[in-house]
């Protein structure tokens, strides 16, 4: 199997931030229970238990459009791009990384999907991973479960919310699916989630079928049928990253009433 080098994307606000925090400040590494992240000068080659992150510009993905895009304070950044990984949530295996560290594949060679299945990724499919920390005593920290729902709710009213794609009907399946109308799958998400100290670790995985070709349905072919340009994979993370953390704050400053109806105008389930 052919492994892949990791492709640093941030702003240097947080990267300095990121770099600067107690785990990575001697060493520049990470080491989690299946893979170390090196962030340092010194690089060896890649493997399935090793990934080196460079710091220059990651193939086949602008991070320039992706950063003039991303409004977040926190979500969606450091992130890495990574042609090729085993899965994008196995570095979150471990010890907790950082509020925001997002990391999105290009291909993964054993994606994991709900209940132990396999996510199969075809070439088009926009995927990421991303670590959000929550406070216990917050409303989102006492229900952590909420979290997929609002992942899945960002995913389609990044794409919905633009007024050219506010008609096609992209819509939300209970519990955490993307669909096209009530018959074709886009996406889905799964959740992970662990307590340290009186943070709340959620991990999330998600892909969408983007850019995939017939006989699969993706997003863009959607978007061109009805006559629109189609988005790209870089604006659709930022904006999702922008929405995503929107909601997040929404709900934890007594505005859930708002995002519950934004789901419900999406709910496949809701007529």
């Amino acid at each position: 199997m052919i492994y892949s080098y990791g492709y640093l994307v941030s702003r240097s606000k947080v990267l300095d931030s990121f770099l600067e925090s107690k785990r990575l400040l001697e060493t520049r590494t990470l080491v989690q229970n299946i893979i170390t992240l090196d962030f340092s000068p010194n690089l060896k080659c890649p493997s399935e238990t090793y990934l080196p992150i460079k710091s220059e510009s990651a193939p086949n993905f602008n991070s320039s459009l992706y950063l003039s895009h991303l409004t977040t304070s926190h979500l969606g950044q450091p992130l890495i791009l990574v042609p090729t990984i085993s899965s994008s949530m196995v570095p979150f295996t471990g010890p907790p990384i950082f509020h925001g560290f997002t990391l999105v594949p290009q291909q993964q060679l054993s994606g994991q999907g709900r209940g132990g299945n396999k996510w199969l990724s075809p070439p088009g499919c926009s995927m990421f991973s991303i670590q959000i920390f929550l406070k216990t005593t917050s409303f989102l920290g006492t229900r952590p479960s909420l979290i997929q729902h609002l992942v899945a709710l960002a995913q389609v009213h990044a794409i919905r919310s633009r007024v050219e794609y506010r008609d096609i009907d992209i819509r939300l399946k209970w519990p955490n699916d993307v669909y096209y109308g009530s018959v074709v799958k886009l996406g889905g998400v799964i959740a992970k989630a662990t307590v340290v100290r009186d943070d709340f670790i959620v991990t999330i995985g998600a892909g969408l079928n983007l850019n995939n070709e017939h006989p699969t349905r993706s997003v863009n072919q959607l978007i061109e049928e009805s006559g629109k340009e189609k988005i790209s994979q870089e604006e659709l993370l930022a904006n999702t990253f922008n929405v995503l953390e929107a909601l997040i704050e929404k709900c934890n400053d007594g505005l859930f009433a708002e995002v519950e109806a934004l789901y419900y105008k999406y709910w496949l389930h809701g007529g």
